[in-house]
């Protein structure tokens, strides 16, 4: 935590405090049978046209040793983003992830929009320690004609070696004014996984249906349904398994002028309550 103080005692007089944006937050965590934790997060943010700055960090008041920390930097000169984020830990640097996006287009092409993407990935884990080294990423391109969609992706390691080629997936959709229907089909070694998914935005509602299949069958369905009234925002869904219903979760959202309140529970079934998270914010 002195590591994040310090960094932020550096900062603030170099980029000037007007700019600057925050949030400050109190978390409360319930599960079943009757376990509680408390915690406060406070956060700093700094944009300057192409330059970001973030900085959080969060104390659970019942074992505040465990503190976390984060500090994150990005560079937007489309069509590149560069992106770096760091965890701090009690024990020091946690985690350390670099990135760089490379996003150009859209084009014209075949009567339609083409998008292109890639994104380049190194993490380092637990560098003080036995400090591992992962590089990796994914590419992806997306084709748009009127209502009609498609888009091809897959992901992909470097290192450690050897380089290796990740799952794909091959995605077609079809929009018509507030009605939206697409299929994703996921792929490794082979076909792994279809999910269908419908859905409708209306003003203020918004029903969201999929369902999932896999080489065994019927996988998995969920249902979810969401009011949005501008400042406060409710969302309720559902789910299905081959073995029968699963948890319901609902959420409640509110957010005024500066203040913010977050509640969401999840249902077990029969409708047994099986965990609850209540967050109070303040922007400024």
């Amino acid at each position: 935590m002195r590591a994040l103080l310090v960094c932020l005692c550096l900062c603030v007089p170099l980029l000037g405090l007007a700019d600057w944006s925050g949030e400050v937050g109190l978390r409360a965590e319930w599960r079943f049978p009757g376990s509680l934790t408390l915690a406060g997060r406070v956060g700093l943010d700094y944009v300057q046209e192409a330059f970001s700055f973030g900085a959080s960090g969060e104390i659970p008041f019942t074992s505040p040793s465990s503190w976390r920390a984060s500090l994150r930097m990005g560079l937007s000169l489309d069509p590149l983003r560069l992106r770096t984020q760091l965890r701090l830990a009690r024990t020091g640097l946690d985690y350390a992830e670099g990135s760089i996006s490379f996003s150009p287009g859209p084009w014209e092409v075949l009567e339609g929009d083409l998008w292109l993407r890639a994104d380049l990935r190194v993490s380092l884990r637990d560098p003080l320690g036995s400090a591992t080294v992962s590089v990796s990423g994914n590419a992806s391109v997306r084709h748009a004609i009127g209502d009609f969609w498609w888009e091809v992706s897959g992901g992909f390691a470097l290192y450690p070696p050897p380089p290796s080629v990740g799952g794909k997936t091959v995605s077609l959709g079809y929009r018509s004014g507030e009605w939206w229907i697409s299929v994703r089909n996921t792929f490794g070694a082979s076909w792994e996984r279809t999910a269908l998914e419908l859905g409708y935005a209306g003003d203020p509602v918004r029903v969201t249906a999929r369902g999932e299949f896999t080489p065994a069958g019927f996988s998995r369905a969920s249902l979810s349904l969401s009011l949005d009234l501008g400042a406060a925002r409710a969302n309720v869904r559902f789910g299905l398994a081959p073995t029968g219903p699963t948890d319901v979760n609902v959420s409640l959202n509110y957010r005024g002028e500066g203040w913010g309140l977050s509640l969401a529970v999840t249902f077990a079934i029969p409708l047994r309550p099986d965990a609850a998270r209540l967050e109070v914010t303040y922007r400024f």
